[in-house]
């Protein structure tokens, strides 16, 4: 404004029209206001980051769609030696559950399906975890046994408590001595009524005892993922079936919680000396003979170079009681 003002006061033309004189007023006021907006709008940016967050629960989530929300603001990645932040998530213990048998890549589950374990069976489709509905758990847990022995990757046993869950004892102790790391999901009466007669009440940690190398009951919802990974762990660790028991009233309830990241174990092929030390002891030998049992089968590849060591020492080789599968029965080295 004050630019029309001196120039009609030096080249002696006329004032601009009313009209236009507001249009310029109005244009300077739009620049101060959106400079102040701006400013405004970064301030209330520095406070939303710096104030906690907040989660608002939505209906239930299905597996495969949007992940679920954070409770915790997103945070750039940290600097080299500095400890990460925690990540916090807001879902059912179902959901947890699952989860964390995704992150450990169980997608079979052998058993027979239970009103004690529903909440999570109804997501296993949408999970990608198929699940093996059986005549009997007998056979469920027989059959859990024989596809990770076979595969190589842990499967899950699952039935409805009491009745259901003692008949696994005889597959579990099985697997225990074929020394098959298995995961066994045990549905318990509720927290609150054992003790007084609770639905199909059984006691299901002392029944198994013997059977496992690892067990634990999970004792609030929050703790569910990290019993689950701590068991799935103790399982591999072991080469056995590891136990989890879960009262159902641990189901439907919505926690905020950090999922673990699991650990992946890798069974080393022996260090440098006793490499050298078993070399020198089968050259040395005058009759080598090969006992294979477990850890043939277990290892990747254990069978085949099994067979070409005994080919390349003329060794017989000899499979253990519950391993007559360590050595392939045809050869003429089997004895």
């Amino acid at each position: 404004v004050r630019n029309w003002q001196t120039a009609a006061a030096t080249n002696h033309t006329p004032p601009p029209h009313p009209v236009v004189m507001a249009m310029s007023k109005l244009a300077l006021a739009s620049r101060a206001l959106g400079r102040s907006s701006a400013a405004t709008a970064v301030a209330a940016t520095r406070a939303r980051a710096a104030a906690p967050a907040t989660v608002a629960l939505g209906g239930h989530r299905r597996f495969g769609s949007a992940a679920p929300q954070p409770a915790a603001a997103a945070s750039p990645a940290p600097a080299p030696g500095a400890v990460a932040e925690r990540r916090v998530v807001r879902m059912t213990t179902e959901e947890a559950f699952v989860k964390v048998l995704q992150r450990h890549g169980i997608d079979n589950a052998f058993g027979i399906i239970g009103s004690a374990m529903m909440p999570i069976s109804d997501l296993f489709p949408a999970a990608g975890i198929k699940f093996w509905d059986c005549a009997h758990e007998y056979n469920a847990g027989m059959m859990s046994d024989g596809y990770t022995r076979a595969t190589g990757r842990m499967s899950m046993m699952i039935a409805q408590n009491g009745p259901g869950i003692t008949n696994f004892v005889t597959p579990v102790k099985t697997a225990y001595w074929n020394h098959t790391p298995l995961l066994l999901v045990t549905p318990q009466a509720a927290n609150k009524t054992i003790g007084q007669g609770g639905f199909q009440e059984v006691e299901q940690m002392a029944m198994f005892k013997d059977c496992v190398c690892y067990q634990e009951e999970v004792r609030d919802p929050t703790r569910i993922p990290e019993v689950l990974n701590r068991v799935i762990e103790k399982a591999i660790r072991g080469s056995a079936p590891a136990q989890i028991n879960i009262p159902r009233d641990m189901w439907t309830k919505v926690i905020d919680v950090e999922l673990p990241a699991g650990v992946t174990l890798e069974r080393s092929p022996g260090g440098p000396k006793s490499v050298v030390a078993a070399a020198e002891l089968l050259s040395g030998a005058k009759f080598p003979v090969i006992l294979n049992g477990a850890g043939v089968i277990l290892s990747e590849g254990g069978v085949e170079a099994s067979r070409q060591l005994a080919e390349k020492l003329s060794a017989p080789v000899c499979c253990n009681y519950q391993h007559n599968d360590a050595f392939p029965g045809n050869h003429p080295l089997y004895a």
